[in-house]
């Protein structure tokens, strides 16, 4: 079920590095005039994406459909065109199972039915999941469709579209009725062609279709906050858009003035094409608000990533925690927090001279005092 939008408008929207071509950002702004929207640092944007009418253009030839035929939305009972069903309200880059199963009850080619057959088996689960990952529905249908299929069913097959969720890189006590995000266009290969993110590739290159406007909500975030007491030092550890909160967090503690110390630990790929908010950052540095260290993972021979700037100032990260600091970590989950958390423990454990069994504990005590928070994803 979709959540209640507001529309808003798209003011700014600004590449931040040209020589990426797989990974590319975007510094984008928008303005919340005219709705309620009240965010604070650490919170997020969630943005309904629209799917690429190339795409759906594509999918209504193979299934020779008039666009306008009317279908009814399966989670919500909604009535709405073939055309605007595809464009707004579900995944085209997932092949379901039942999609799969759909065109295996219909199609007319004994080879493709047998092997859609054998894809559908339970003992070889592994080739359905090619299916899924290397498959957008476009080209499913390209490939394995000889024949009608019946439209509702068909419609009644998708994964719902979700929303994207973008962390706010800025203060509203700084920028007004204003949220800036930033934004990473993802590029990549799955299958036989190159794919972009949907939310990304809807921000980035279709928007002036639809007037810089956009469906918008707010997602508060508890678990990600600033310490109330202003002098409580901050350790912030985010690689690559994990930058985006923290530039919010900056933000707001310049806004507070007598706020205490702050240090970013940030990573990339080189130094020279994604040193992202570089001047913003170097003039905290230069204005003695912030300490700065990053990990520019390609620029030597071996690769350097931020777990490793905390192991080279292990001492100074126990210092800042003995002194009483939170600790923020925000982006990918699956291998950075990991690692971070891993760096974490050791120095808890070496400088807090500590067992392994005791610095677990600790970290466990400043993640329920919320001295340790992690937005990842």
């Amino acid at each position: 079920m979709k959540v209640e939008c507001k529309p808003s408008k798209v003011v700014t929207f600004e590449r931040l590095n040209f020589n990426e071509t797989n990974r590319i950002l975007y510094h984008m702004e928008v303005s919340l005039e005219g709705t309620d929207i009240r965010y604070e640092p650490g919170d997020s944007i969630g943005i309904y994406p629209v799917n690429d009418p190339v795409q759906v253009a594509m999918i209504i030839e193979v299934l020779d459909v008039d666009p306008q035929t009317e279908i009814t939305v399966k989670q919500s009972e909604e009535k709405l065109s073939f055309e605007k069903f595809l464009l707004s309200r579900v995944n085209l880059s997932r092949c379901t199972r039942e999609l799969v199963t759909l065109v295996q009850q219909n199609v007319k080619d004994p080879i493709n039915k047998e092997k859609l057959t054998h894809i559908l088996d339970p003992e070889y689960g592994l080739l359905y999941e090619e299916i899924y990952d290397s498959y957008h529905v476009w080209d499913f249908l390209v490939e394995f469709l000889d024949k009608d299929l019946p439209i509702q069913e068909f419609c009644d097959t998708f994964l719902e579209l979700l929303p994207r969720y973008y962390s706010c890189a800025s203060t509203m006590n700084v920028v007004g009725d204003q949220v800036d995000l930033l934004v990473g266009l993802d590029v990549y290969i799955s299958g036989k062609y190159q794919r972009k993110g949907i939310c990304s590739y809807y921000l980035a290159e279709l928007l002036k279709a639809y007037e810089d406007e956009i469906d918008i909500f707010h997602l508060p975030a508890p678990h990600f906050k600033l310490p109330e007491d202003t002098s409580t030092p901050i350790i912030m550890i985010g690689p690559g858009t994990g930058l985006a909160p923290f530039r919010g967090f900056l933000q707001e503690r310049q806004y507070q003035e007598e706020s205490s110390k702050n240090w970013l630990i940030f990573g990339d790929r080189h130094e020279e094409h994604n040193f992202y908010y570089k001047d913003y950052i170097l003039n905290l540095v230069e204005n003695e608000i912030l300490k700065f260290d990053a990990a520019w993972s390609r620029d030597q021979d071996h690769k350097v990533y931020v777990q490793d700037i905390m192991r080279n100032y292990s001492e100074e990260v126990w210092k800042w925690l003995e002194e009483g600091a939170h600790l923020y970590v925000c982006g990918d989950a699956e291998r950075m927090a990991k690692h971070v958390k891993k760096a974490l423990l050791e120095i808890i454990q070496t400088h807090g001279k500590m067992s392994s069994k005791d610095a677990k504990n600790h970290l466990k005590a400043m993640r329920l005092s919320k001295r340790f928070q992690q937005d990842v994803y």
